[in-house]
C-alpha cells in the first residue's frame, strides 16, 4: 500500500458545489476526482475544477473519493489542510461512472467571447435571478454585450411564465490586463504581466432637477 496521500483544502472542497443534489441525483457521479493537476467534481451538467494546494510527496496517479469519504474527512476551517486516505482506483466499477476528464474542459483555442466580471456581483444577480422566476430549473440566458471595446456588459435574462414577472440583470465589465486568469488563448507564454483593473459603471445620466451640491459651498 502506498504511504503517498493526497492533501485537500476548503479551496478544493468548493468543487463539490457542481455534484448532484437531492432525490434527482445520480449516485453514479457523487464523487471528487483526483490527481496532480487538481480536483473536478461534476454532475454531468456542470464542472469545476480546483488546482491542488502544495503537495507533500503526492501520489502521481488520480483516484476518487466518494461522497461519504468527502464528508467524513471535510477541513473544519480555512488553513486546515486534510491528508486523505487512499482513494479508490479512478476506473469506472459498476457504482462509479469515471471518464477521461482531460476531454472535459474545453480548450482555450474554442473560446468565442468573454467579459471580466467580479464574481459577488453575479452571484447577487443570479440569486435574485433565482427568487423571480418560477422555472424548476431556474433558466437564464447570459448575453455579452457591448461595442467591443472597453464597455462590455453581461446581460442576464431568466425565464418567465407567460404571466409572470420578468427579471433582468446588468453587470458592467472589468477591464482587466495580467495571466492570473487561467484559459485565456492568447496568454500562454509563461511571461509575467503587470495586473490592471478597471471597474466601469453603468451609465446612469440622471434625470433634471436639483444637483448634488459640493460640500465647499455649505
Amino acid at each position: 500500500m502506498s504511504e503517498r496521500r493526497y492533501q485537500l483544502n476548503r479551496k478544493c472542497y468548493a468543487a463539490t458545489r457542481a455534484l448532484g443534489k437531492g432525490a434527482d441525483a445520480d449516485s453514479k457521479w457523487d464523487y471528487m476526482y483526483v490527481s496532480p493537476k487538481g480536483v473536478i467534481c461534476t454532475d454531468r451538467v456542470a464542472l469545476i475544477r480546483i488546482s491542488l494546494p502544495p503537495q507533500e510527496n503526492p501520489p502521481t496517479t488520480p483516484c476518487v473519493f466518494t461522497g461519504a469519504v468527502l464528508t467524513e474527512h471535510k477541513p473544519k476551517t480555512g488553513d486546515e489542510l486534510v491528508t486523505m486516505p487512499e482513494g479508490r482506483e479512478a476506473k469506472c466499477d459498476g457504482t462509479l461512472a469515471v471518464p477521461n476528464f482531460s476531454a472535459a474542459i474545453p480548450d482555450p483555442a474554442t473560446q468565442l467571447a468573454s467579459i471580466t466580471v467580479t464574481a459577488k456581483h453575479l452571484i447577487s444577480i443570479l440569486k435574485a435571478a433565482c427568487e423571480v422566476t418560477d422555472h424548476q430549473r431556474h433558466l437564464v440566458r447570459l448575453r455579452i454585450c457591448g461595442d467591443g471595446n472597453k464597455n462590455m456588459q453581461l446581460r442576464v435574462d431568466a425565464h418567465r411564465d407567460d404571466d409572470g414577472q420578468e427579471f433582468t440583470g446588468v453587470i458592467m465589465g472589468t477591464v482587466y490586463t495580467g495571466n492570473n486568469i487561467p484559459g485565456d488563448p492568447n496568454n500562454q507564454t509563461g511571461v509575467k504581466i503587470v495586473e490592471t483593473f478597471d471597474e466601469k459603471k453603468l451609465t446612469l445620466p440622471l434625470q433634471e432637477g436639483r444637483k448634488f451640491r459640493n460640500a465647499k459651498e455649505d
